[in-house]
């Protein structure tokens, strides 16, 4: 019998931090290229949040006046084992609830970043009997020419999984993944648990319309088992 409602998790930042390994792999890549000083974490993590692989590149290029070809993206996944697997660990919180909503919920995984990644990343907390392979998305594996924020991924996910937006509720971290979920038509609640500057993600979300937030995943929990249909 299907469940009756599904949830969408972003993966980066909101079921995992896993945002300093993934851009200090990418920073490795860049390296070669020449790339400035201020292509650094801070930048990364503050000016490039939630964007879809080509327009990451696009605005890296574009903000160092560097040639980077897409191929950038390729040659930093050699690094991205490794790094997941030194900064990333197991948070017991996140198993728990997330554990308890698979038994209640259809749940998917809904991101921008590569396949290989998100599925690492998965693995790497410990969540991979939550979320199998067969239901993580990106538009690589999707085959959509457009990430978040637009609405075609969450769209594709809600019909490869048999149901109406409305009948989904989305989890994110990031002002991309808010303004696609709710162009989906779509239930967005934010989190800003894995988020080093908690109070600025906050005002970013609520400035996209998002009124739920979650500081902490037993709210989480409560947002997701209260939620109605």
């Amino acid at each position: 019998m299907a469940k009756e409602r599904l949830i969408i998790w972003d993966c980066d930042g909101t079921l995992a931090k896993s945002d300093v390994p993934l851009n200090l792999a990418l920073l490795r890549a860049l390296k070669v290229y020449g790339i400035p000083e201020f292509i650094n974490l801070d930048y990364l993590n503050h000016d490039c949040i939630g964007l879809a692989v080509p327009d990451l590149i696009k605005k890296i290029a574009e903000d160092s006046r560097i040639d980077i070809p897409l191929s950038v993206m390729d040659e930093y996944l050699v690094f991205v084992p490794d790094l997941l697997n030194q900064h990333l660990q197991v948070d017991p919180d996140a198993v728990r609830v997330l554990f308890e909503l698979h038994n209640i919920y259809d749940m998917a995984v809904g991101s921008n970043g590569r396949t290989f990644n998100v599925e690492k990343t998965i693995e790497a907390v410990g969540l991979s009997p939550v979320f199998h392979k067969s239901v993580i998305y990106t538009p690589e594996k999707a085959g959509l020419s457009r990430g978040k924020p637009a609405p075609d991924l969450f769209m594709h996910i809600a019909q490869d999984r048999g149901y109406e937006s409305r009948q989904a509720t989305v989890f994110e971290d990031s002002p991309t993944g808010a303004r696609a979920g709710f162009s989906a038509n779509m239930h967005v609640i934010g989190t800003t648990i894995y988020s080093d500057h908690p109070n600025d993600l906050e005002a970013k979300l609520r400035a996209e319309g998002v009124v739920q937030i979650a500081r902490s995943w037993d709210q989480i929990r409560e947002f997701a088992l209260t939620r109605a249909v």
